[in-house]
């Protein structure tokens, strides 16, 4: 009698065991999803003004990494486990973040990142005479992207032309040109990467010039 008992003892824990553990695989097939594709984490960076995808971003997902195509687009899965995950990437010298929490609901998660574009500043001045650090005001300075004219600005009251990130992209090439005392100048190429942009979106100089022939300004 007693080792019927043990029998049933031993057979009950047996099935209790082997519950356990089918309780656990279905639990830990669930946490990647039935799917036989799995489960994406789909991540976009793009300009805030302009829309555009930023190419060369190096993004972080939980330890793993991943960069940005010519769209702005990188992916991460498949067979990504549902829980919480921490997606971000380093812009203009500040680490840019997101958290996104993900279940069998759907097969692809979006995350979405605007940031600022690069932004080209140039200040000049007077170098030398009566008017030596004054600032040179009302002068055309174009911009020129990869050889092709894109626009121009003039400089105001203190000096300042600024293209700001609506025409300014990263992984193009800018020469500023402008012209002064009847000659012809040029500065470039000012050349933006996904690295530079991670230390910094402004590039910025100050150009002294001489006063033009005859003394005047």
């Amino acid at each position: 009698m007693n080792q019927k008992k043990k029998a049933i003892a031993f057979t009950a824990f047996n099935i209790i065991i082997a519950l356990i553990i089918l309780i656990s695989l279905f639990f830990g097939i669930l946490s990647i999803c039935p799917s036989p594709l799995g489960t994406y984490i789909d991540v976009y960076v793009r300009c805030d003004e302009t829309g555009k995808g930023i190419p060369g971003v190096l993004v972080s997902c939980d330890g793993k990494t991943g960069i940005t195509n010519d769209k702005g687009y990188t992916c991460f899965g498949s067979g990504v486990p549902v829980g919480t995950y921490t997606v971000s990437f380093v812009w203009n010298g500040q680490t840019v973040s997101k958290n996104i929490t993900i279940d069998c609901s759907k097969q692809r998660w979006e995350v979405t990142f605007e940031v600022p574009n690069p932004v080209i500043i140039k200040h000049f001045v007077y170098e030398s005479g009566m008017a030596k650090g004054e600032p040179i005001a009302n002068l055309t300075v174009e911009l020129w992207e990869d050889g092709v004219y894109k626009t121009s600005a003039v400089t105001d009251a203190t000096g300042t032309v600024t293209f700001g990130g609506d025409v300014v992209e990263v992984c193009k090439a800018y020469v500023l040109k402008y012209k002064w005392n009847s000659e012809s100048f040029e500065e470039g190429p000012i050349h933006f990467t996904a690295d530079d942009c991670a230390t910094s979106i402004v590039w910025e100089k100050t150009n002294p010039l001489e006063p033009k022939s005859g003394g005047g300004k």
